[in-house]
């Protein structure tokens, strides 16, 4: 903990001389912008050159964007920095008065531990897999989603960047409320919910990236609901399961890749191999 209040301190203090807000505004975006451009930025990388090749073996949808088309993904990246600078960036500024409102703290002196983070985290994850499971659905509804989250299903195969590819109005009530709800209900520490905001953009980068690599959540979930459309609206599959909009899903053979991958052969192999000596044996 005295190395975790060590680079606090010096965040808060050396950084951002003990403003709160110039942290929870300023730092806040600067910091998810570089989670954004470098997680997508790396993924751009292998969707445009095919490289390394190794990669491509691990994708989700095989043979769909190889390789990617230049013009519409740079729509998408204008349409993702378009949402991080003129949404993201007020409703930072509205969210600094919401947690000041309960009480939240940035001191150093005040970091939580680790049993507040995993409770952040629980609670967080709960908001946000009901915020986005019913505004998800609801903007699938009639002219919600011809105006507004039709934009987002433009890509059946989704890349990085097109996690934030979408209409200004449902980037402020699917994605970032969900997001930011949780934190602000525990009222928790900055610290914690910078960290809450970098764990589930990356998991949010990693649902729309298209791979299904090895040791990183599963992106099958979502993947088949850009292919598909009508299923899974949530975020982690629990309010699909209890409200039985993944019936279809559990189906296919995208939900028996929907697991943690625990070595390097891909799940489309993995799962062709299964099928395989399921004939074997009984055919």
């Amino acid at each position: 903990m005295g190395q975790l209040e060590a680079f606090w301190t010096y965040v808060y203090r050396d950084l951002f001389r003990e403003n709160d807000y110039n942290l929870i505004v300023y730092g806040t975006l600067a910091w998810l912008g570089v989670v954004f451009y470098g997680l997508c930025g790396l993924l751009m990388y292998v969707d445009l050159t095919g490289k390394p090749k190794w990669m491509l073996k691990f994708k989700t949808q095989p043979g769909i964007n190889e390789p990617l088309d230049g013009k519409r993904l740079w729509n998408a990246v204008q349409v993702a920095t378009a949402n991080h600078v003129f949404i993201s960036f007020p409703y930072l500024m509205f969210l600094y008065h919401a947690h000041k409102l309960v009480g939240s703290s940035c001191l150093p002196e005040d970091l939580p531990s680790f049993g507040q983070i995993i409770l952040c985290f629980v609670v967080s994850l709960a908001v946000e897999e009901i915020g986005f499971y019913y505004t998800h659905r609801l903007s699938h509804w009639g002219l919600l989603y011809k105006y507004i989250h039709k934009k987002h299903h433009e890509w059946t195969a989704p890349v990085g960047v097109v996690s934030v590819y979408a209409h200004p109005l449902e980037h402020i009530i699917c994605n970032l409320m969900p997001l930011t709800s949780g934190p602000v209900l525990v009222g928790a520490h900055h610290f914690t919910t910078v960290l809450w905001y970098t764990a589930a953009l990356s998991s949010t980068i990693i649902h729309h990236s298209g791979y299904h690599l090895p040791l990183l959540p599963s992106p099958e979930l979502h993947d088949y609901h850009h292919l598909k459309f009508r299923w899974n609206y949530g975020v982690i599959g629990l309010l699909d399961w209890f409200h039985g909009t993944d019936r279809q899903f559990r189906k296919t053979p995208q939900f028996k890749r929907h697991r943690v991958l625990l070595g390097m052969k891909p799940m489309t192999e993995i799962f062709k191999e299964e099928k395989e000596k399921r004939h074997n044996n009984y055919g």
